[in-house]
C-alpha cells in the first residue's frame, strides 16, 4: 500500500525546492525571533537562504512544463538539438544570435532560435527534455531569468524577441 498517491508524485517533486524553501525560512524566523546569542544568528541565516532556495523554487514553478509535446530536446555540452516527426535540427548555443518566442494558433509556447548562418529551429516548451533549453537560454550574456519569463508569459501569435547578441563596437 503506496503511502501517497502515484498521481501526485510529480506534482510534490515539482513543487520540492519551493517547500524546501519556505521551511528554512519559517525555521529561520523560529529561531530568530525566540531564540539569543548564536541559535539567533544561525536562524538569520536560515533566513537568507530559506528566502533564496524559495526564490530559485519560485522561478523554476513558473518555467513551462515538460513532456506531452512533439518533439524531443537534449541539451550536451552547449548543442541543443531537437527531433520531431517532421527533422528538427541542431544548433550550438555559441553559435545563437538571436531567441524569440511565440505562442501557436493552437496556443503552445514555442522557442525560435537563429543561429551565425541564419538556420532557424523552432521548438515548442512542451517536447520532451525542453526544460533544458531554459537553462541554455538564461546563460546568455545579458539575459535575465526573470526576462525570459516574462516573455514566456505575454508570448502571441507574433514572435516576441528576448535575446539579440550585442554587437562588437568597432574602435578606431
Amino acid at each position: 500500500m503506496a503511502l501517497i498517491r502515484p498521481e501526485l508524485i510529480p506534482v510534490l517533486m515539482r513543487w520540492r525546492e519551493a517547500a524546501f524553501g519556505a521551511a528554512l525560512l519559517t525555521l529561520g524566523l523560529w529561531w530568530a525571533v525566540t531564540s539569543f546569542g548564536v541559535l539567533r544568528w544561525v536562524g538569520v541565516t536560515l533566513i537568507v537562504a530559506g528566502a533564496a532556495v524559495l526564490r530559485s523554487g519560485i522561478l523554476r514553478l513558473m518555467r513551462p512544463g515538460d513532456g506531452g509535446g512533439a518533439g524531443i530536446v537534449t541539451v550536451d555540452e552547449r548543442q541543443i538539438t531537437y527531433l520531431d516527426g517532421f527533422g528538427g535540427g541542431v544548433l550550438s548555443v555559441e553559435a545563437l544570435v538571436s531567441v524569440a518566442v511565440s505562442r501557436s494558433p493552437a496556443g503552445t509556447l514555442r522557442w525560435h532560435f537563429t543561429d551565425t548562418t541564419r538556420q532557424r529551429l523552432t521548438i515548442p516548451t512542451d517536447a520532451e527534455g525542453a526544460e533544458r533549453l531554459f537553462d541554455a537560454v538564461v546563460a546568455l550574456p545579458g539575459l535575465s531569468e526573470e526576462r525570459a519569463l516574462s516573455a514566456l508569459r505575454h508570448a502571441s501569435t507574433e514572435l516576441k524577441s528576448v535575446w539579440h547578441r550585442p554587437q562588437p563596437r568597432l574602435t578606431s
